[in-house]
């Protein structure tokens, strides 16, 4: 039921949306390197190690696309994700507050924002958040040892060590609203779970260095770089104040966010239990990614499935008066309206998707061998829609050697880069050139 629900509302955008950038082409185009040179341990980026995530979501889009026409395969991951989300909150809903109120937390987790966005743009957090939710899940409903841990190892292969902390963090916040003290038992199972939730990382972080030949400094990168460096603000940018994420906790929940302060204060009066539940969850997961510098509006997606809860719990008492005798008819439009949202999506796909490098690469570029020139960018957007590997060129000096070593080919630049080309490389002179446009980036193309 919870995968046929996700094919529903995001089915059509999965299978007819363009891939595209930053997050889901290079996904898409890093495991397709990955097929076609067969370095399934360590990730590759135009031939040069992938240091920033851990691999699970490359293998599950090569996988999905070994079974599936190319863009939904593509969506494997995604699909996954939201199936697991969606059974996991109706299941904890109906844990807490029986069948019906896990059924509507899972729809109304469904039709909001953040949730419909993420689900949609082939983001890690689609897949993440659904794999967090199943070990949580697991936890909650004392599922012992092994399967939480394998869900948050999992989550941890995807995401790296948020995979475990946050969800691990809101069940320890949960039994503490419920007034729980922590014991030797509870010691042991979080310790426990959270070494079975090291056993997938570290067998593949051990195979890499030993079968695949990883070499230190992406080992460093990987361990380090992308966790304690990153959280400190000192790789990957997005630094911002402790308080960056208030309007956006406002955001994540829409449409619903209005009605939840009439949510809360109805659970505080009626359901004392299942406040501090949803509360607990929702502060911890704010407060957690509160600490680090880096911070992005998606990081606090986990805090969505709470509100969701919440709502649901109070449901329909939590609409204005005049809102109650239609509840069914807003939950039924706020639906429709998401699905017919992503279902438009795939229009955007001519000023989303650099739509000219495929026609451009077969013309200028001779046999699939032949690679793409990119010049001080990562560009694997224009890369895979090129279905070209890419070689990357960060000075005039490395540009003119690959241009020797390619004999023909396609050279891209950005439209600040692209300055007085042909006094800069003189084998430009008289070859086909021009210019296209994806989103508000513009570049320049050169035949060579």
């Amino acid at each position: 039921m919870c995968a046929l629900s996700a094919l529903l509302l995001w089915g059509v955008e999965w299978a007819l949306r363009g891939w595209w950038e930053p997050d889901e082409a290079r996904f898409v185009y890093i495991s397709r390197e990955m097929f076609e040179t067969g370095s399934w341990l360590l990730p590759m980026r135009h031939g040069v190690p992938y240091p920033d995530k851990p691999p699970l979501m490359m293998w599950l889009i090569a996988l999905g696309e070994r079974l599936f026409p190319a863009h939904f395969g593509s969506r494997l991951p995604l699909w996954i994700g939201a199936t697991l989300a969606l059974r996991s909150v109706w299941s904890i809903g109906n844990l807490w507050r029986g069948r019906a109120a896990g059924a509507l937390a899972a729809i109304l987790l469904a039709a909001s924002f953040q949730m419909s966005a993420s689900m949609g743009l082939g983001q890690i957090d689609g897949l993440l958040i659904g794999l967090q939710l199943a070990g949580l899940r697991s936890m909650l409903l004392r599922r012992g040892f092994v399967e939480p841990g394998v869900w948050f190892g999992l989550a941890v292969l995807a995401k790296g060590p948020v995979g475990l902390a946050v969800p691990l963090g809101v069940w320890a916040a949960i039994r503490l609203a419920e007034g729980r003290r922590p014991g030797p038992r509870a010691f042991l199972r979080v310790a426990t779970v959270s070494i079975l939730s090291t056993v997938p990382v570290s067998a593949w972080l051990i195979a890499a260095r030993s079968l695949a030949g990883a070499p230190d400094d992406w080992l460093r990168d990987i361990l380090f770089s992308q966790t304690v460096e990153r959280a400190a603000g000192s790789v990957g940018g997005h630094r911002h104040g402790p308080l960056y994420f208030i309007p956006h906790l406002a955001t994540q929940f829409l449409p619903w966010v209005p009605f939840l302060p009439r949510a809360f204060a109805f659970l505080r009066s009626r359901d004392k239990l299942m406040f501090r539940r949803t509360a607990a969850w929702i502060a911890f997961v704010a407060l957690f990614f509160s600490i680090p510098v880096c911070k992005r509006n998606v990081y606090i997606l986990m805090t969505v499935p709470g509100m969701a809860l919440a709502l649901a719990s109070a449901w329909p008492d939590a609409l204005p008066l005049g809102l109650r005798g239609r509840a069914a008819r807003v939950l039924a439009a706020a639906v429709a309206f998401f699905a017919l949202a992503n279902a438009c999506k795939p229009l955007l796909n001519s000023r989303k998707t650099p739509a000219p490098m495929a026609a451009l690469a077969a013309k200028h570029i001779p046999g699939k061998d032949g690679r793409l020139l990119l010049f001080n960018m990562r560009g694997e957007t224009l890369a895979l829609h090129a279905n070209r590997r890419g070689l990357r060129c960060d000075d005039d000096a490395s540009l003119k050697s690959a241009m020797a070593g390619e004999g023909h080919g396609l050279a891209v630049f950005g439209k600040k880069a692209a300055t007085n080309l042909v006094e800069r490389f003189p084998a430009f002179s008289g070859r086909p050139s021009g210019s296209f446009k994806m989103g508000r980036k513009e570049f320049e193309w050169v035949a060579f």
